[in-house]
């Protein structure tokens, strides 16, 4: 099984060791820095990871600025960010940028290995829903219009009849459009198609 890929950003060597020996024994491969500027040189050459602790305090950039330059690259992977005595304004503000979580030292190293299990959790949970709202969408645009068009408004609640009267084609002619759109989004009902067209109309 793939190791989970972490990377740590601490100005005290010593945390750095402490933590990534405890990581280690929880199946985590972490890559240790000592400053942001060096773990954004490597993050920018294409370093893949699962997941980033920042510590918020940092000589030269800032765990703030980490977050800031991690979650403008699609696909990011999730940060979390330490703070020290103090040092909550910081870390709700790098909530509002784009951080998973924060936790304030002194912590349990237990309870970080849990938040970060969480966050790369629910990243992935999120990514397989975006890789599911696209696949609708273009699932949804292959369809031909008028088809398209009868399940989008099926969807909305509208009757064959309304569906009929509204887009003036006969009821025949509608159920035939919805019986070969469904068939096409290998959609098993109504609930289903609904599913699509709400998918579609978020992505």
């Amino acid at each position: 099984m793939d190791r989970t890929r972490l990377a740590l950003l601490d100005d005290d060597p010593a945390v750095l060791d402490s933590l990534s020996m405890f990581f280690a024994q929880g199946g985590l491969e972490t890559t240790c820095f000592v400053d942001a500027e060096t773990f954004l040189a490597r993050f920018d050459k294409g370093l893949e990871l699962d997941c980033i602790v920042t510590y918020v305090r940092m000589p030269g950039l800032s765990g703030l600025d980490v977050v800031r330059h991690v979650a403008a690259r699609p696909a990011a992977p999730p940060v979390i960010v330490i703070t020290g005595h103090g040092d909550v304004a910081m870390a709700v503000s790098a909530l509002k940028q784009g951080a998973y979580d924060f936790l304030e030292k002194p912590f349990n190293e237990t309870s970080l290995l849990a938040v970060i299990r969480e966050a790369i959790a629910a990243t992935q949970d999120r990514r397989a829903r975006e890789l599911t709202r696209l696949a609708l969408r273009e699932q949804l645009e292959a369809l031909p219009p008028r088809q398209r068009q009868v399940l989008v408004l099926a969807a909305e609640g509208l009757s064959t009849k309304e569906i009929a009267q509204k887009i003036r084609i006969s009821p025949r002619t509608v159920e035939g459009h919805r019986a070969w759109g469904m068939q096409k989004l290998k959609a098993r009902n109504l609930a289903d198609v609904v599913r699509i067209v709400q998918g579609y109309a978020q992505s």
